[in-house]
């Protein structure tokens, strides 16, 4: 499959499901690392497949993942991505689609995405960039 055009815009970061999980579990890395990133206005984008993961009512625990959300832009898996989705899933033999449009968000943007599933990400294309958390 091939590549998108490089990006124009600012550079961001695109979070998967272990992310949330890190600032949910109040990981001192991901939160520091999560902290800086947004004082520095650097776009944070998620997949709404990621939101459904991780999502259970945004109290107690959840209060940290749901301001965390206040600042990320939640993409929706829809039409022609969900279709790009699909292709990419029977292309790489996976079946999870929430790591798939993650890695397709990361592919259009050329950001980084910040995990806790690498070796997944990996073999549905093995050189999108990870920063493991």
């Amino acid at each position: 499959m091939a590549r998108p055009p490089p990006s124009t815009g600012p550079r961001g970061v695109v979070l998967d499901a272990g992310a949330f999980i890190g600032v949910e579990h109040r990981s001192a890395f991901v939160t520091k690392l999560l902290g800086r990133l947004v004082r520095a206005n650097v776009p944070l984008v998620t997949s709404g497949a990621v939101l459904a993961q991780i999502w259970r009512g945004g109290t107690g625990r959840q209060a940290p993942v749901a301001m965390l959300l206040s600042q990320v832009e939640v993409m929706v898996l829809g039409g022609a991505a969900a279709k790009l989705v699909g292709m990419m899933l029977g292309a790489s033999g996976r079946s999870d689609p929430a790591d798939t449009h993650v890695v397709l968000l990361a592919r259009e943007r050329r950001w980084p995405v910040l995990t806790s599933d690498e070796a997944d990400l990996r073999a549905i294309d093995p050189g999108v960039q990870l920063v493991r958390v």
